[in-house]
């Protein structure tokens, strides 16, 4: 009996959700005003404040502070802001063409949170769906990252940085500018999408393998990136080249607290978002993103707050 009301509500959640908008169709309008940012090069700052960790908002703004930085902060999309009909919108919708039997998981109630897991089958079709990985939180987090995607997508800024969570200024951030010059000149001004400014060597144990973040990845785990629309490319996302004493090429890497992107890394995003769901946590989707180029600095010059590092349980 228990067996059959649960595929009895999944079934009225296939009948009743059967529309082709996408997560971005969910995102607020919000207002239209340029704010000027103090860094050459850069049309804007951004710093998400989703309202979830009151403290690492107010620790990036105080760190911003210091440095005469003013950011944009966006109205946080919240829990109040999400019904069922909208979350799955957000999701990606299954269709008989994608990858079957494996699990993944569905949200059967947004407040109170609950989800169910389902191995996936022809049936399923429609059925708005998840990572098995996926949390109220980090959809939360992915809604507010790409809400402020949008807005500099609609402000036709040429390229911003986003600031997510509690950060470390290892270094005066106008330098930015002229690391920006010298990977242009480097590999070419279309030839990179996003800068990540900082190493990522704090999240050694994220991986299975030990790693100097400077070779190929070793020990990660293709499950964090796993779509049943398109498969992860295990040589592409473990990929890092250096290019030069300041820059490394990779081909994914955990956590967005902090990055540039340029105008074709907002429209790369934009369009991966405006055709497929959110499915997993966005720092593993981003890598998704068909021909996006990520690039990293190999020297910290904006970081990870310690006490971030502390409260996932890892320490520098």
């Amino acid at each position: 009996m228990r067996h059959k009301k649960k595929y009895l509500a999944l079934s009225l959640l296939l009948i009743a959700f059967n529309t082709e908008a996408g997560p971005l169709d969910t995102l607020p309008k919000n207002p239209i005003s340029k704010k000027s940012s103090p860094i050459l090069g850069i049309e804007a700052v951004y710093c998400i404040n989703a309202g979830l960790d009151p403290f690492a908002d107010m620790q990036s703004l105080d760190e911003l502070k210091k440095f005469q930085i003013q950011p944009i902060v966006l109205s946080p999309i919240k829990n109040h802001h999400i019904s069922q009909t909208s979350l799955h919108e957000i999701g990606l919708k299954f269709s008989s063409d994608m990858q079957k039997s494996r699990w993944a998981s569905y949200c059967t109630s947004w407040d109170p949170w609950q989800k169910d897991f389902v191995f996936l089958t022809p049936t399923h079709s429609a059925l708005s769906i998840f990572s098995v990985y996926i949390s109220q939180e980090t959809i939360l987090k992915s809604l507010n990252f790409l809400n402020v995607i949008k807005n500099a997508h609609e402000m036709n800024y040429a390229m911003i940085w986003i600031v997510d969570g509690a950060i470390q200024i290892v270094s005066d951030p106008n330098q930015i500018p002229v690391k920006i010059d010298s990977l242009n000149k480097l590999i070419g001004k279309d030839q990179w999408d996003i800068l990540y400014t900082d190493n990522d060597t704090h999240d050694y144990s994220l991986y299975q393998g030990f790693n100097d973040f400077e070779s190929d990845l070793k020990g990660l785990d293709l499950s964090w990136f796993w779509r049943p629309d398109h498969l992860p490319d295990f040589k592409k996302l473990s990929s890092r080249t250096v290019v030069s004493q300041d820059f490394i090429k990779i081909g994914s890497r955990m956590r967005t607290h902090s990055l540039i992107i340029n105008k074709t890394g907002l429209e790369k995003i934009m369009t991966y978002y405006a055709s497929h769901g959110c499915f997993n946590p966005l720092d593993h989707e981003i890598a998704m993103i068909p021909n996006i180029q990520l690039y990293a600095l190999r020297n910290n010059l904006v970081t990870l707050h310690p006490s971030s590092l502390k409260k996932s349980g890892q320490s520098q």
